[in-house]
């Protein structure tokens, strides 16, 4: 417990050189100022906590000020005259043709395959045929 005291009263008192600030002794002469010097330099600009915390600032700084597209030349003569016109170009894909795909169905083709889902279900319930787990119901 007495260490303990001693160590908080000697981190809370700075050192005796630290209290009493050196005080110049009047035998020795302070010199003058030089009318010639250059000013003091101005203090430093004080960091916000922002700015303490992120130093190169918020991540919409960081992309506003980052260039992420790149200059891309002109092209040469030669390249031009090798490239084929850009609205004779034909493409096509290139996994094969577009597969077909069923037409939408209307309100009656609609109708007619609910009522057939409904049956379906009904005669299923009706021989005690259990849905799988994680069917709707």
């Amino acid at each position: 417990m007495a260490l303990a005291a001693l160590l908080a009263s000697s981190l809370a008192a700075p050192p005796l050189a630290a209290q009493t600030p050196a005080q110049p002794s009047a035998s020795s002469p302070t010199p003058a100022p030089d009318p010639s010097a250059a000013p003091a330099p101005a203090p430093a600009r004080q960091k916000t906590a922002v700015e303490k915390r992120n130093p190169a600032g918020s991540p919409l700084d960081t992309l506003l000020n980052t260039k992420i597209w790149p200059d891309v030349p002109e092209a040469k003569d030669f390249v031009k005259e090798a490239r084929p016109d850009p609205d004779t170009l034909s493409y096509q894909p290139t996994w094969g043709a577009e597969p077909t795909r069923p037409k939408p169905r209307n309100p009656a083709e609609l109708d007619t395959l609910r009522r057939e889902l409904s049956g379906a279900e009904a005669s299923n319930k009706a021989r005690g045929v259990v849905p799988p787990a994680g069917a709707q119901q």
